[in-house]
């Protein structure tokens, strides 16, 4: 689903879960997807001043969690992309799903280097400080309510 949770009709008794990523990552991993599919033709530099509000991608991930909750209405467990397997297996366990996740729509150059590591890949395109300062204002909500570190 890529709306917030308001989108969901009652759901009290259901078991809602969702990931989250680091905003420095998932933007950088946003912007590489759209290049891949020719949907960005720009520096990432260039990408960052574009108008990206409309962008359903670019929102701020505490929206997707917050948007109309309630008590009857609310996510019951946020897993972490730097936690993904670990999540994963936990949701499996409280779901009592006996499978593996597989890992679709992976990123080619990590089958070309297979020792580099993502946060290293993604780090290297924040080459000037505005940038950094560009994804800690805008996602400055996901940074705090997600625990991630505002340093790249």
């Amino acid at each position: 689903m890529h709306d917030s949770i308001r989108a969901l009709d009652e759901v009290k008794d259901y078991f809602i879960f969702t990931f989250v990523r680091n905003p420095f990552t998932r933007l950088q991993s946003a912007y590489q997807h759209g290049v891949r599919k020719n949907e960005y033709t720009t520096s990432f530099s260039e990408f960052l001043k574009s108008d990206l509000s409309s962008n359903i991608w670019m929102m701020p991930q505490y929206y997707f969690v917050t948007a109309g909750s309630s008590e009857n209405k609310k996510v019951s467990f946020i897993g972490k992309y730097e936690n993904l397997k670990e999540d994963t297996l936990k949701i499996f366990k409280k779901l009592n799903i006996d499978k593996q996740l597989p890992h679709l729509n992976n990123n080619p150059i990590y089958e070309r280097h297979p020792g580099l590591k993502q946060e290293d890949y993604y780090k290297s395109f924040y080459t000037e400080e505005w940038m950094k300062d560009w994804v800690r204002e805008r996602y400055e909500n996901d940074f705090k309510i997600f625990n991630y570190d505002m340093d790249i």
